[in-house]
């Protein structure tokens, strides 16, 4: 499995039929008070989220690690709309994690 920003996906990822490529977002509450992030398949819409304590590299990588355990054998690209920046030093997607 790969992670790929928006402007790297391969082109299968944008024609919406295979199972198991993946676009993750975090979503940022008012004044930084709360963070959500989201996991969603492209194809199915299927969606896994968590309420997260913070932003925190490590933090998101360890829910994103815990709530895609179950899909693990069926992934493989996670999209990551990081603003255009890479993605912070030391953070890896699930799959790399173990």
């Amino acid at each position: 499995m790969a992670g790929w920003t928006i402007e790297q996906r391969p082109t299968v990822v944008e024609e919406k039929q295979r199972v198991g490529d993946l676009e993750m977002d975090l979503i940022i509450g008012h004044g930084h008070s709360g963070v959500l992030l989201t996991i969603n398949d492209r194809a199915t819409g299927m969606l896994k989220m968590a309420i997260l304590e913070s932003k925190e590299a490590a933090l998101v990588q360890a829910k994103a690690v815990e709530l895609l355990a179950d899909w693990k054998q069926h992934l493989y690209t996670i999209t990551i709309d990081n603003g255009g920046r890479p993605l912070p030093e030391g953070v890896c997607l699930p799959s790399e994690a173990g």
